[in-house]
């Protein structure tokens, strides 16, 4: 994965108040802060992507089946 689609999935992320791990709670000191960022400048760890169609919310996509909900892929 490229360094530009993880900074523009994490801008994504931001942009739409999407909170990942590690929060920043977990930021009690300079080496915690320190650490963590460098966990956060990795997000994100995998990209979806699929072949199978689901329909959502009216809109069909591309995405995979969890007991969670259905992830959308591919949405780049």
């Amino acid at each position: 994965m490229t360094r530009r689609l993880r900074q523009c999935i994490r801008e994504e992320l931001r942009a739409n108040g999407i909170d990942v791990y590690p929060q920043k709670e977990f930021d009690e000191d300079a080496e915690d802060r320190m650490i963590n960022e460098k966990i956060r400048e990795m997000i994100p760890f995998a990209v979806v992507g699929s072949d199978q169609e689901y329909q959502v919310n009216g809109r069909r996509l591309l995405g995979r089946k969890t007991k969670w909900g259905t992830i959308e892929g591919n949405g780049l």
